[in-house]
């Protein structure tokens, strides 16, 4: 495996016909090199699991760049997402990400709807922006939601993680050096004047915000 033979590798980009299944996850992580990747892009993959996504993040130090959503809505193919149900939001020592010196990060966040009614969602919305918080270097964010439905029902889970002041976007404050973000595939977001306001003094150096509609400064 093309992997195994690089010990020292620091950039690893999947092609459009290639999975990411269990095996290649290993050979990525084993060998200490977990500790040289610095770049890594499975947005045109063909398949990846959730939880390698997550373990990928909690076991890769010195990543700056990691994109795991594809740049568009995948209407016939694979497209890349973390399941919220594979996130440690019971475990109070579970495992953080450990890429926190991210320059670039494209990721998008499904599962919300498979949270039963009698569970709180908001705990795993509050993981997603505790991880969120502690990229402090972070300059570019792409966000995406929940797959398939292009409406989403007033009682639906989804609506807990919405990128609005109420579900928790204040915990970004953190993120002085944002230039670039976009949550035109987070679907399922509010936002409104207030984030607007809240954006413009928290983020200085943010030139370009792509939700419902582009905001340049």
């Amino acid at each position: 495996m093309l992997i195994s033979s690089s010990r020292n590798l620091k950039s690893y980009s999947m092609k459009s016909d290639q999975i990411m299944g269990p095996l290649s996850v290993k050979a990525l992580l084993d060998d200490q090199r977990c500790f040289t990747l610095e770049q890594l892009d499975f947005k045109q993959c063909v398949a990846i699991k959730s939880k390698h996504i997550q373990l990928i993040l909690t076991s890769c130090p010195n990543l700056k760049t990691f994109r795991a959503l594809s740049g568009q809505d995948q209407q016939n193919s694979f497209d890349p997402r973390l399941d919220i149900r594979d996130l440690p939001i019971h475990s109070t020592k579970g495992p953080q990400w450990a890429c926190q010196g991210l320059l670039e990060l494209q990721i998008g966040f499904t599962g919300f709807s498979e949270i039963t009614n009698d569970l709180p969602v908001q705990p795993y919305v509050d993981y997603i922006y505790d991880q969120l918080a502690v990229l402090t270097e972070l300059q570019t964010l792409y966000l995406g939601g929940e797959l398939g439905a292009a409406f989403f029902p007033d009682d639906s889970r989804v609506w807990a993680f919405d990128f609005t002041l109420r579900s928790g976007i204040w915990k970004l404050g953190t993120l002085k050096q944002l230039k670039y973000l976009n949550v035109q595939r987070l679907k399922h977001n509010r936002i409104g004047k207030p984030e607007v306001e809240w954006v413009v003094r928290h983020w200085p150096h943010l030139t370009e915000f792509h939700g419902q509609r582009k905001w340049q400064q």
